[in-house]
């Protein structure tokens, strides 16, 4: 079963074992001010799909639509129009649901139980057997260092240890697709570790992951494929390295017992050379003016160490396709 609007369908006849994780068509979304009544899109036509077994980010800016997207998907809120596909079923079904971890992106659990309480009691929300909950809020207590907190009322837990917990119940069950919002919030270096060590291990075990964020290094580090969302639309898809390495920064190449008159006489106005005892460091901009440099190196006596090049970073990416839709 599909959420189907406006005569919008699945595509008929695909072999479920091959049919995507998720399936999005035609997504509409509009909210209206409750004082003025004036419309709001959110949504304006979203197109995606996500393979089962792959780890996709969902990137954007703040109020680009992506929390909204992803309770279109969980049957949190119903669009305008448009056709939505989970795990081959209806948003919001409890077969699907039973299939699905989530973690939002403020997660609201109730602050007089301890994480352990809270882990069993969502492992009984999800009829897990005693021995098998207990086994696996073991290895999460373990997993996320949530041991010595184990008997702490959350009330009295800070920000990013609640996120580890929220992340723990999102795992839980084992579920087939996990749904993670900002995950990454309010945690330390240590904790944000810890949780991409996790997603690793679920990308193993052959799990799907929706991986919501506006961090760009979190999912640059994370995502097999990454999806641009701008006012409501996809605006660019694909894998990091195919969007990431379209794009030559600069050159950067390492020199050594260079005289400084000739570095100085064969930069270029935006090169830049940072010293470093006998040695340099040189960022040449334009490639073309690579083996220039390179050569009046050699015939001045200087060697070159080392030569680099440097690509786009998927937050250079992000930043430039935001700017390029913004104009």
């Amino acid at each position: 079963m599909v959420l189907e609007r406006d005569g919008l369908a699945p595509t008929g006849g695909q072999d479920a074992a091959k049919a995507p994780a998720i399936r999005i068509a035609g997504l509409e979304k509009t909210y209206r001010h409750p004082m003025t009544l004036r419309a709001k899109p959110v949504l304006r036509g979203l197109e995606l799909e996500v393979a089962v077994g792959e780890v996709w980010g969902f990137l954007g800016l703040n109020g680009a639509g992506k929390t909204t997207t992803i309770r279109c998907l969980l049957g949190l809120i119903h669009p305008d129009r448009g056709m939505i596909s989970v795990l081959g079923g209806e948003p919001g079904a409890r077969a699907s649901r039973r299939r699905i971890g989530y973690l939002p992106e403020n997660p609201s659990l109730p602050d007089y139980l301890t994480p352990r309480e809270v882990l069993d009691l969502m492992g009984r929300l999800c009829e897990m057997a005693r021995p098998h909950r207990r086994r696996r809020v073991d290895e999460l207590l373990s997993e996320l260092r949530l041991e010595r907190f184990a008997r702490t009322p959350l009330r009295k837990l800070s920000k990013g240890t609640v996120q580890r917990v929220g992340i723990a119940q999102a795992v839980l069950h084992e579920p087939e697709l996990l749904i993670l919002d900002e995950p990454m919030s309010g945690l330390d270096p240590l904790g944000r570790r810890d949780v991409r060590s996790l997603i690793d291990r679920e990308r193993t075990a052959g799990r799907t992951i929706f991986f919501s964020s506006h961090i760009v290094p979190d999912v640059e580090a994370i995502c097999d494929r990454v999806g641009v969302i701008d006012h409501g639309r996809l605006i660019k898809i694909g894998r990091i390295d195919e969007l990431t390495t379209v794009r030559l920064q600069a050159v950067e190449i390492q020199v050594k017992n260079a005289p400084a008159d000739v570095l100085a006489a064969v930069l270029g106005p935006h090169d830049t050379i940072e010293p470093r005892g006998t040695t340099c460091r040189i960022l040449v901009h334009d490639p073309e003016r690579v083996d220039r440099v390179m050569f009046r190196v050699l015939e001045a006596g200087g060697r070159i160490e080392n030569l680099e090049r440097r690509r786009e970073r998927l937050e250079d990416y992000f930043i430039r396709t935001a700017e390029e839709h913004a104009a």
